[in-house]
């Protein structure tokens, strides 16, 4: 079984439209039970991917609050 690296943020309000506006700017993360932001990052991710990760999904947070 391959190693995998999951991580969960959970919002005090619905995760939906920050998993709409991070896909329109081409990051796929998934929403679970509807607050809930899961992402599954490849193993192989390089600082770069992670930086427009984090960037990413960080702003989207603060902007769509």
């Amino acid at each position: 079984m391959m190693p995998k690296c999951w991580i969960f943020v959970e919002l005090d309000r619905s995760a939906i439209p920050v998993r709409d506006a991070a896909l329109a700017e081409g990051v796929l993360i998934n929403v679970t039970h509807e607050t809930i932001i899961r992402l599954l990052p490849p193993l192989i991710l390089d600082q770069t991917e992670a930086g427009k990760l984090v960037e990413t999904v960080t702003r989207l947070i603060i902007e769509l609050n």
